[in-house]
């Protein structure tokens, strides 16, 4: 099979090269950076340079390729901000990204279309014991920032599901664990740069330091002043 992989190089990308190269499956990658397209090369893959984001450059790029499915995996995690905010390149390639890369699907002949989603999108809050299902609903609004990244999973979502001519697959992630992983980046960032917040949302030093072996730059602040709420 011939697999047009976007977001090669990133914490799932690679493994996934390696997985599908394995199988026997023919994979051409678009890759942003033309510094690392060896990690493409080394593990049996095509690169293709372009920004999954410029449209007009993504189609010249795979103008004569050929691909029997797309397989969205494109993100925007290292360097990431602190804060997330409504222009992050990352939801920005859940739904203009996914866009584009429908058309680039119909450009390169691919009949189906396998997008990154993320469990959040059932709302990011304490769903307790209970087990979600593809039956529960989607698009839950909790009232927080998160709520940017429920609606970047809609956005990858509806646009796949609605294609004509394509067959459209989600795979809604949890948390990886490992190497270059989102969830290791941001254990890192915390222990570095800032406090944990507790369950009363103020900051606790005790517990930044518990559980991600931070150390406060001024330790005489009282643990839990600074209320967030």
């Amino acid at each position: 099979m011939k697999v047009l992989l976007a977001g090669a190089t990133g914490a799932i990308g690679v493994p996934l090269l390696s997985a599908l190269a394995a199988a026997g499956h023919e994979v051409v990658a678009v890759v942003r950076d033309p510094a690392r397209r060896r990690i493409v090369t080394d593990r049996g893959a095509h690169a293709v340079v372009a920004d999954v984001l410029d449209r007009d450059a993504l189609l010249r790029a795979l103008d004569g390729h050929a691909a029997d499915v797309v397989m969205h995996q494109a993100t925007a995690l290292r360097g990431a901000s602190r804060r997330l905010r409504p222009d992050d390149p990352t939801l920005a390639l859940r739904d203009r990204g996914t866009a584009h890369l429908l058309d680039a699907a119909r450009a390169v002949g691919a009949r189906r279309f396998v997008t990154q989603s993320l469990i959040t999108g059932y709302g990011y809050r304490d769903h307790g014991d209970r087990v979600l299902t593809e039956d529960d609903e989607f698009g839950v609004h909790v009232g927080t920032v998160a709520d940017l990244v429920t609606d970047s999973s809609v956005a990858t979502e509806s646009q796949v599901f609605a294609a004509d001519g394509i067959e459209g697959f989600a795979l809604r992630y949890g948390m990886f664990y490992g190497r270059n992983a989102f969830s290791d980046l941001f254990a890192d960032l915390m222990r570095k740069r800032a406090p944990v917040l507790d369950t009363t949302m103020r900051v606790s030093h005790a517990k930044a330091t518990r559980d991600l072996g931070w150390t406060p730059v001024h330790p005489s602040v009282p643990d839990g002043l600074e209320d967030m709420r």
